[in-house]
C-alpha cells in the first residue's frame, strides 16, 4: 500500500477502515523517514500476516493505537516490533 514511500514522516490513518484487511505484509516497508504512525482506527482481528510490517522504517519512533486493538496487534506482531517503537495508546 505505501512500500517505499520513503519521504513521509508523520502518516495519520485514524481514519482508515480496514475491518475486511487480513494482509498487510509488507505495508509500510521502505517507509525510511516515517516517524510517526497513527492506526488508532485499525482493527487488527482478521489480519494473519503483519510480516515485515515496518521493515526498513528506521526513524519510526512513535506508534499510536487505540486501547481496544493494542493488545490483539501486540499479540498478533510478537517479538517483530522493534524497541525502539514507542506504542502510545489513544483512549479517544
Amino acid at each position: 500500500m505505501l512500500h517505499e514511500c520513503s519521504s513521509i514522516k508523520h502518516l495519520d490513518l485514524s481514519k482508515l477502515e480496514n475491518k475486511e484487511m487480513c494482509d498487510i505484509y509488507k505495508m509500510f516497508d521502505g517507509c525510511g523517514d516515517l516517524e510517526e504512525l497513527n492506526l488508532s482506527s485499525f482493527n487488527f482481528e482478521k489480519v494473519n500476516d503483519m510480516k515485515d510490517l515496518f521493515f526498513g522504517c528506521n526513524s519510526l519512533k512513535k506508534l499510536i493505537l487505540s486501547e481496544n486493538n493494542v493488545n490483539v496487534f501486540k499479540e498478533k506482531m510478537g517479538e517483530k516490533l522493534p524497541n525502539s517503537i514507542e506504542i502510545i495508546i489513544n483512549s479517544g
